[in-house]
């Protein structure tokens, strides 16, 4: 009978008292500190992913150094069992990030074209935004009519744009090679 212990769902001792109300209480405390794990790895995962995408600011870590550091991060969430609903959210903080790094590419781009016209319509059209960080740059399509307007839609400027838009509508990368090599020189 000992080697069947695996086996034994349910072992009853006194009726409902007894081994069944310590296993039932231990299961429960089981599931709540599970819980709380799942609480503490998605605040964790939050920060990681704020301070990965970050590091990039300085130059410690390239775009593709970063996908994959949170690839790795989301994968151990996944193996953890965390629910899909929280991992989205935990790859949605880097968004507004990406889309703040998509925007300053094509505007990059741009000023290697701009005319000293562009240039001044530019300063005029970015001072509301330009030193305010992340999430307050325009959206593509409003960068869009701008640049229409100043006759800067050619090119690498209108490729790029087209890379911004595919990034703020879908949240994925048109040009996933050039993410995560060349756009590194206009960090």
């Amino acid at each position: 009978m000992m080697t069947r212990l695996p086996d034994i769902e349910v072992f009853k001792l006194f009726g409902d008292k007894g081994l069944v109300t310590e296993m039932r209480k231990a299961v429960t405390e089981t599931q709540a500190t599970l819980e709380q794990l799942h609480e503490l790895a998605e605040t964790l995962a939050g920060i990681s992913v704020n301070q990965i995408k970050g590091a990039g600011r300085w130059g410690a870590a390239g775009p593709k150094f970063q996908g994959e550091m949170i690839d790795t991060l989301i994968g151990s969430l996944r193996t953890i069992g965390m629910e899909e609903p929280k991992i989205q959210h935990i790859i949605d903080l880097q968004r507004p990030i990406d889309r703040f790094d998509y925007f300053h590419h094509t505007v990059n781009a741009m000023h290697k074209i701009a005319n000293d016209d562009n240039q001044k319509a530019w300063r005029v059209y970015s001072d509301p935004f330009i030193h305010k960080g992340s999430g307050h740059q325009p959206d593509p399509n409003q960068f869009e009519v701008f640049l229409k307007e100043q006759g800067l839609l050619t090119g690498e400027v209108a490729e790029r744009l087209a890379d911004y838009k595919q990034y703020w509508t879908h949240g994925t990368h048109r040009r996933k090679q050039l993410w995560d090599v060349s756009y590194r020189e206009d960090v």
